[in-house]
């Protein structure tokens, strides 16, 4: 889901070519005729984070947290959720937890926006579509043969060396897969 996710989020993104915050808002009526009093620019503007190097819209980590969170649903049906937890080594080994994927999934798109490099529809649209990926891997995954022959089917093909010199591969599939065509429903992310 993850990788289907990132290859439509960044297809997208070239597809809108959409500019970020910082571009908006250093040169919000750069000229002085937009007519709008609402667009006065603010030159010296600067987010709080990095921003990245390609377009803003849609919101690539609000698309992969939503892909992922749409996944964890489907595997945990009407179970009880774990408590989520992540932690990050760059913010001093700090530690969240969620008790809901949705919660996950909106602090990631409102980090997103007071960090200053997307706007709301952005993550919105991110959300949207992520759900959308992961329910095409949730169903295609539950269409799967789920014997060892199947698992065995896939082969991992070598394609470049990563560092360390350990191999980096690609997994492929000798046996082809479709997603069934009628709908699968999924649990709802709350």
């Amino acid at each position: 889901a993850i990788d289907d996710a990132l290859i439509a989020v960044f297809d997208a993104k070239y597809h809108h070519g959409f500019w970020r915050p910082i571009t908006a808002i250093r040169n919000g009526d750069i000229d002085g005729n937009d007519g709008n009093d609402a667009t006065e620019r603010e030159a010296g503007w600067l987010p709080v984070i990095d921003v990245p190097m390609h377009p803003e819209y849609p919101a690539a980590h609000s698309v992969l947290a939503s892909a992922l969170g749409t996944v964890l649903a489907a595997e945990v049906g009407s179970a009880p959720l774990p408590v989520l937890t992540t932690s990050s080594p760059t913010a001093k080994g700090a530690t969240r937890r969620y008790d809901s994927i949705g919660a996950l999934v909106q602090e990631v798109n409102d980090a997103r926006i007071w960090g200053g490099v997307h706007y709301r529809t952005s993550t919105e649209v991110g959300t949207h579509m992520g759900r959308q990926v992961g329910a095409l891997a949730a169903a295609w995954l539950r269409a799967a043969p789920t014997d060892s022959l199947w698992l065995s089917s896939i082969t991992p093909l070598p394609i470049g060396e990563a560092r360390n010199g350990r191999p980096v591969f690609s997994m492929k599939s000798r046996t082809s897969f479709s997603a069934p065509d009628h709908a699968i429903p999924l649990p709802m992310m709350t």
